[in-house]
């Protein structure tokens, strides 16, 4: 699988106060009652409203190892209520990436092996950190983006997986211009007994229709949130893992610091 800015999906849903302007009505269709339903349960089973409130800062890894071999790793830190973002991680050549910028507005500043990056190039890195902030923050937080304005959920009826263990199934797709690649679909599979997601299956926009399936498993409560850390390519040896992550109503103002 790439790992494209979006080959992991969507984009401006992931952030909050990012929100494209749409009514959920738009999505409307015979099973949207539903679909609305196990969508609900999911958030509850994630901790509901006053655990996403109090879902101020984040920080974690993103890392993606195949074959037991490290692909990438980056680092992120996010105030949701500010909008404040910081990533790092190296570029192809090895040379360490600092990013600090705003999901709201795109402004900020790029550091390359400590200085300070051009004009020009600080405008190329700061599109490559919204990218990793879409991407990267998808992976990590997908099931709470669920009813996001933009997206569309439809309910298709239960379905049973390779062992037999039986899913309710949820469809996402999306409103044209939200994310990056808006024609991307995702099919989520619910457990009925815990609410909580285990598995995608995506196909991506373009000429190749790129599909994937992942298991989303060994949920654990991270602060307020319930979150899975490990995600593991299925018929595949890749893994997305976030060995660290810390989730809390107080931030960490160092995490913003330009370096000096």
């Amino acid at each position: 699988m790439k790992f494209r800015s979006k080959s992991v999906l969507l984009a401006a849903i992931v952030a909050a106060g990012l929100h494209p302007l749409r009514s959920l009505a738009q999505t409307a269709k015979a099973d949207d009652g539903q679909a609305a339903r196990v969508a609900g349960e999911v958030w509850q089973a994630l901790g509901g409203d006053a655990a996403w409130s109090q879902a101020r800062f984040l920080r974690f890894e993103f890392n993606v190892e195949k074959g037991g071999k490290s692909l990438a790793s980056y680092r992120h830190a996010w105030d949701r209520f500010t909008g404040r973002y910081r990533v790092e991680g190296k570029n192809k050549e090895g040379k360490a990436l600092l990013i600090l910028f705003n999901v709201n507005d795109r402004t900020g500043k790029a550091w390359v092996d400590g200085k300070p990056a051009e004009a020009d190039a600080t405008k190329k890195l700061l599109d490559y950190g919204y990218a990793r902030f879409i991407n990267d923050t998808y992976w990590f937080l997908m099931p709470y983006k669920m009813k996001d304005p933009g997206v569309h959920l439809v309910y298709e009826g239960e379905k049973a997986d390779e062992a037999g263990k039986k899913w309710q199934m949820l469809r996402l797709s999306f409103d044209d211009g939200i994310g990056l690649t808006s024609g991307d679909q995702y099919h989520a599979y619910i457990d009925p007994a815990t609410h909580l997601m285990g598995r995608w299956d995506y196909e991506l926009q373009g000429e190749e229709h790129e599909k994937g399936s992942w298991s989303w498993t060994d949920w654990k409560k991270i602060g307020p949130l319930m979150l899975c850390p490990d995600k593991q390519e299925i018929g595949g040896d890749t893994w997305i893992r976030t060995p660290f992550a810390t989730v809390s109503e107080t931030v960490d103002e160092t995490a913003f610091q330009e370096p000096k």
